[in-house]
């Protein structure tokens, strides 16, 4: 089951990328620092060469810092390579989703971000009345997904945001039971009820038949 109101699987990832590509900026600092202490102690090992006292002080505080730049390249290959793979996933639906139209949706102003994710959603519902089922989810998968980048300040438009999102769920789930993705219909509608089991009885109806088309009648 879908843990939260905001589990789409493609809002997720997008976070886990971010999340993975924190720690990505993170190794390669770390990576730059040291290579930098190692500059730092080759050029005092030089002047010590050279006939000067060495400093043993900075020295014994080089390798107390000492971190294993080839355990760090390790690191950063393992997180580059979890990135990829967070990019490779699929959404509820099987299909690979690209969040590079994320980032761009991010910084475009509220008004403008919203009035998108109602675009989807008429398109999705438009799309669903023709039968072209899996073409519709994707329009409501888009949506779902981008609602996680909207932050109005008024209330009122955040209500009204988070209506626009459950629709979307709702209208996601009947396509799922259109095109017999009966197991993740019921996902998709539990993460409605848990969000707001008082409001939306078709989530409760739409899973109740995807459930009787899984034969579970307890």
């Amino acid at each position: 089951m879908l843990e939260n109101v905001r589990g789409i699987q493609a809002a997720e990832n997008s976070s886990k990328i971010e999340e993975v590509e924190r720690r990505l900026k993170d190794i390669n600092e770390k990576i730059q620092l040291q290579q930098q202490k190692q500059r730092e102690a080759s050029a005092g090992s030089s002047s010590s060469l050279g006939g000067q006292r060495p400093d043993w002080t900075n020295s014994y505080k080089v390798w107390q810092d000492w971190v294993d730049v080839d355990e760090l390249e390790r690191k950063r290959e393992a997180t580059e390579s979890q990135i990829e793979n967070l990019y490779n996933q699929k959404d509820v639906l099987g299909h690979v989703h690209d969040h590079s139209e994320e980032r761009k949706f991010f910084h475009l102003p509220e008004e403008e971000k919203i009035r998108k994710c109602e675009q989807y959603k008429i398109l999705g519902n438009y799309l669903f009345e023709e039968g072209m089922f899996d073409r519709a989810a994707k329009q409501y998968q888009t949506a779902i997904g981008f609602y996680e980048y909207i932050f109005p300040e008024d209330p009122k438009v955040q209500e009204d945001v988070d209506s626009l999102r459950i629709k979307c769920l709702c209208n996601l789930a009947l396509c799922l039971i259109r095109l017999k993705e009966f197991r993740k219909a019921v996902e998709v509608c539990s993460s409605v009820i848990e969000a707001d089991p008082h409001n939306y009885p078709k989530a409760f109806f739409r899973r109740g038949l995807a459930h009787k088309k899984l034969d579970e009648y307890e």
